[in-house]
């Protein structure tokens, strides 16, 4: 049996042109994965680096949210205090108003004319006068 040297070498050479296409190709796949590895970790990175951000600013918020509702609820309770005082004041109003011109009525009962209207006015001002003292 006879080898032909030439048919194994060219066979031995198309194997190590195929080898080394094979190897070319793997390097290249293993630049463009470093590459997309670096790219990768660019992006882990940054991505941290605004979780942390992003973090910081939600604690920000939850304290600033717990700083509103806390003056939220110191305002509502002085709103529901000037209500409250405003309530009594308007149901106090006319008692004193009518005092104020009870008062009126006595000076001009004592220093003019008898009215009846006034009569009236005087006697009411007497009762509210009274009540408003037990009051």
């Amino acid at each position: 049996m006879s080898v032909d040297v030439g048919t194994i070498q060219t066979y031995v050479e198309s194997k190590v042109e195929g080898l080394e296409d094979q190897l070319r190709k793997m390097k290249t796949q293993v630049d463009d994965l470093t590459r997309t590895n670096g790219e990768l970790v660019n992006t882990r990175n940054r991505l941290t680096t605004e979780n942390g951000e992003l973090q910081r600013q939600l604690r920000d918020l939850e304290n600033n949210y717990g700083s509103f509702s806390k003056n939220r609820t110191q305002l509502q309770t002085q709103l529901d205090d000037a209500k409250s005082k405003l309530e009594e004041e308007i149901r106090v109003f006319p008692l004193l108003l009518l005092i104020t011109n009870c008062r009126n009525v006595r000076k001009d009962q004592s220093s003019s004319v008898h009215l009846t209207n006034q009569s009236v006015m005087f006697t009411s001002c007497r009762f509210f006068s009274v009540l408003a003292t037990i009051s």
